[in-house]
């Protein structure tokens, strides 16, 4: 073993891959005997105890406290582990605050979570843990800006939820609730709409299919559609905002992206648009010209308006993205907060909100639930009997590894080309489905030989399914190998789901694996034949989907902190658009690219050097 300098040790990975213990101390000791290093810090300082921390796995956070390792090594320059720990647990604790409508199963296990990281606690003190003594790493009370936030009542709450907020979106529509009820129950797409059901959420039956829920604040025009979905491009926005004849707006933080943004629509056309990676407010970042065009982008920043001139903004009164979009909503009169709506385990329809406040009976106005027809796939879960005792010991096996466990239920009767009931119940996978999802090459390659068909899976082809989790580690291209040589079908798309226009789909395999950069991925579906033609439901192909993920990529590079492999995976988005162009324009034969197992072999080797 040989750690580099910059990365993570090897040992910080250990708690990741193993909930045993006892069996990652183990592999820990033979890791250290073979070179690794106990104390060695990645360019943030972080540490095997912190990995330990992350992990929440005090007993591995023991042993390495009992090899003599430095109980406060700082992260960050300013975080101890014990540090890192309290902030844990201080995040753990405002997650059950704001937790709604968790079942008693779930209450437990986050009761469980709590008690390993109070462990961990007791464990690093008893070790000479200490908290960092700098002010910077006091928890610091809410900003004033939050606080004057909170201080305001719900209905007179109007601009952003929170000076900064991420990874939320959330779509409004300026329109009297009854309308839109209106609009939605003449839509096919829906089987009906329960209005004014605020008094009787407990009292709605968990459908089939999917919902969506209208909240309509107190004291606010601005009606909110909450679905816990983020919708596929300009749908359904301009469509509703052309039938309602009134503005919608969709905004938010996507942090794939890097962007803060939000897309004003009316009657039927995109309005106004603004996205920002906060460069141009920010400043002092040199811009690749190769990212962005800065005379168009304004070095991460995207504006243009039917409504206004761009060129009449004066950006230097803003200091940054979120106060250019906290005026924006202020100006319509609108408050962007986050609310979320969804049936939980015990069958009740739980709304969600940014604040807890804010979806409290007395700032509440009403509430209508829209039920999506069901999907044939979901209609087919809802009628299908839980597993039989046999076939829940051939899914834990597959689950473990468990090669002998497998043959073991198959011989009790197990029927490997059922759909099995999942999750919820609410979607169907079979066994060979279940064994590529927990990356067991040897099982699913047992299962293709007794006559699993790779085609047979539940709401998503398995080969779609795989490549979306492609290009981490070796098994991922040996299984997708192992499956067209069974005769998956290459271009089966994921399920078509434009019945709800929140619920992307449409996907090939090469589309996938185009959209995430996996080189090696694309070059062995191409060879084995895929199409480059097909569009997903939003109407983008593989070589678009690729495009928009080079420009990601190349956004990440402009963070702060970017990824540690960075360049890399900028060097692979540029290799899978440069192979897409070159075999649409026929430059490349399809037919010269690298035989199968030689593909795998290069995936082997790249995944060697980043140390995979």
């Amino acid at each position: 073993v040989q750690e580099q300098a910059g990365k993570r040790s090897i040992l910080t990975y250990i708690p990741t891959f193993n909930s045993n213990e006892d069996r990652l101390i183990e592999c820990a000791e033979l890791l250290v005997a073979a070179g690794a290093k106990l104390e060695h810090a990645d360019r943030h300082g972080f540490t095997p105890l912190h990995g330990a921390v992350h992990r929440s796995s005090p007993k591995f956070a023991q042993w390495l406290l009992d090899q003599g390792v430095n109980p406060n090594p700082y992260k960050e320059g300013r975080q101890t582990p014990l540090d890192y720990t309290y902030e844990i647990l201080e995040d753990h604790e405002n997650y059950l605050k704001r937790a709604v409508g968790l079942t008693d199963e779930e209450r437990k296990e986050a009761q469980e979570s709590a008690g390993w990281i109070n462990e961990m606690i007791k464990v690093l003190e008893a070790g000479g843990g200490q908290r960092c003594a700098t002010a910077s790493d006091v928890p610091e009370p809410p900003s004033p800006e939050l606080q004057k936030i909170l201080a305001t009542p719900v209905a007179e709450r109007r601009g952003l939820c929170d000076a900064t907020f991420f990874q939320s979106e959330q779509i409004m529509i300026r329109a009297d609730i009854d309308r839109i009820a209106n609009l939605l129950e003449k839509d096919r797409k829906f089987e009906r709409v329960e209005r004014d059901v605020l008094d009787r959420l407990d009292e709605l039956e968990k459908p089939v299919g999917d919902v969506l829920a209208l909240v309509k604040l107190v004291g606010h025009d601005w009606v909110y559609v909450a679905c816990g979905r983020a919708p596929r491009g300009d749908s359904p926005m301009q469509a509703w905002s052309k039938k309602l004849k009134s503005p919608v707006l969709r905004a938010g933080e996507q942090n794939t992206a890097c962007v803060v943004y939000y897309w004003l629509y009316e009657n039927g056309d995109c309005a106004e648009v603004f996205e920002s990676d906060g460069q141009w407010f920010r400043g002092g970042v040199e811009i690749d010209p190769e990212i962005q065009d800065e005379s168009k982008r304004m070095q991460g920043t995207s504006f243009s308006s039917l409504r206004r001139e761009p060129e009449d903004v004066d950006w230097s009164a803003y200091e940054s993205e979120w106060q250019f979009v906290d005026e924006f909503f202020r100006s319509e009169d609108a408050y962007l907060t986050f609310l979320w709506a969804g049936f939980s385990d015990d069958g009740k329809l739980k709304l969600n909100s940014y604040h807890d406040d804010e979806t409290a009976a007395e700032n509440i106005e009403r509430v209508d639930v829209a039920f999506y027809q069901p999907t044939a796939m979901q209609k087919r879960a809802a009628e299908t009997p839980p597993p039989t005792p046999e076939e829940d010991a051939l899914l834990e096996a597959i689950k473990a590894g468990d090669e002998d466990g497998v043959d073991a239920a198959i011989a009790a009767g197990a029927d490997i080309h059922k759909r099995f009931t999942t999750g919820q119940g609410t979607y169907l996978e079979t066994a060979v489905k279940h064994a590529v999802w927990c990356k067991s090459e040897a099982i699913v390659e047992k299962l293709l030989r007794a006559g699993a068909d790779p085609n047979v899976s539940g709401p998503e082809p398995i080969l779609a399914s795989l490549t979306l989790h492609a290009g981490t580690t070796i098994i991922d291209i040996r299984i997708i190998n192992l499956l067209l040589n069974a005769g998956a079908e290459i271009d089966a798309r994921q399920t078509d789901k434009a019945l709800n226009p929140f619920a992307p789909g449409g996907r090939t395999a090469l589309a996938v694996a185009s959209s995430l950069g996996t080189l090696n991925g694309v070059r062995l579906l191409l060879k084995s034949g895929a199409s480059t033609a097909i569009r997903d439901d939003a109407g983008k192909t593989a070589l678009e989907l690729a495009t928009a993920h080079l420009r990601v990529v190349k956004k990440w590079s402009l963070k702060p902190s970017p990824p540690d492999d960075i360049k890399q995976r900028i060097a692979d988005a540029q290799e899978v658009v440069d192979l897409l162009e070159a075999i649409e324009a026929g430059r490349i034969d399809v037919a010269s690219l690298p035989e199968p197992d030689e593909i795998i072999a290069d995936e082997e080797r790249r995944l060697a050097e980043r140390g995979r």
